[in-house]
């Protein structure tokens, strides 16, 4: 077992197992951030703040769900996702990745899959999804989980030598404040008047890098500090069980829209 019930996949614990697809999103109730990716900046910062934070490999970027204590505005009491978007890393659930430090031999593949066992999706009724062929081998619509997180292990990869680009110039600075909401301490963000002063040779490489993509959709994205802590206000004064029809026309025409194709995957 790794942590809160993730488990790695295997013949052993799940060849007589299996699984079932989520049809909600509670289990993002009270994710106050996840990691975002750069082939997703666009959607990103075009419905949550995207900032900056220390992580064990580095710095990292995160759409950001939450600005004070208290349940997330994206996710309605029944479970639906109330944004326009939703990141990629959600869509997989209950399945994540974990990075291997070496790769096995014969294999391309730089992770091992887990399922978390405590999300009530991994049953032992034969009328759900299997995780394994009768022949040992991982099903194809596991196959095509690990698709998803072989993209999304590339595409981190990619991400992470944007920021490590950024930080080497030495443009993250502490995040405190935005439009007069304080911000938690460990948030970072861009130094913009330090890069505006580099170097061209300098602004070339964040260019060239695709590095300046993530630094404008950082920017643009931090209009939405505002509307978040608001929304979570108006969340903290009404009743717990009832829904929030004024929270956001915008955001509950999306929602509407969203019941109607269906909870998104990718798998």
């Amino acid at each position: 077992m790794t942590q809160n019930g993730l488990f790695p996949v295997s013949r052993d614990r799940h060849q007589a197992r299996y699984w079932q697809r989520f049809t909600s999103y509670g289990f993002a109730r009270e994710l106050s951030e996840c990691p975002v990716i750069h082939t997703e900046l666009c959607q990103i910062a075009a419905a949550f703040p995207i900032m900056f934070r220390k992580t064990r490999s580095g710095i990292r970027p995160f759409a950001v769900f939450s600005l004070t204590a208290g349940p997330v505005p994206f996710v309605s009491t029944q479970g639906r996702w109330l944004a326009s978007y939703v990141p990629s890393i959600l869509r997989c659930y209950p399945f994540s990745a974990e990075p291997l430090t070496d790769t096995p031999p014969n294999t391309n593949q730089p992770f091992r899959l887990l399922v978390d066992e405590a999300s009530g999706l991994v049953t032992d009724d034969i009328r759900d999804e299997p995780f394994f062929t009768t022949d040992g081998t991982l099903t194809p619509d596991l196959c095509a989980v690990c698709a998803f997180f072989q993209s999304h292990t590339t595409a981190n990869a990619a991400t992470r030598r944007m920021c490590d680009i950024i930080d080497k110039m030495d443009l993250f600075k502490p995040l405190l404040h935005h439009d007069g909401i304080d911000l938690e301490p460990e948030w970072l963000g861009i130094d913009f008047a330090r890069m505006e002063a580099l170097s061209q040779p300098h602004k070339l490489l964040l260019m060239n890098n695709n590095a300046l993509g993530l630094i404008h959709a950082h920017q643009v994205s931090l209009s939405h500090c505002a509307w978040v802590f608001k929304a979570q206000q108006k969340q903290l004064h009404r009743s717990p069980d009832a829904e929030s029809p004024e929270l956001n026309g915008f955001l509950c025409a999306m929602a509407s829209a969203q019941q109607l194709e269906g909870i998104h995957a990718d798998y």
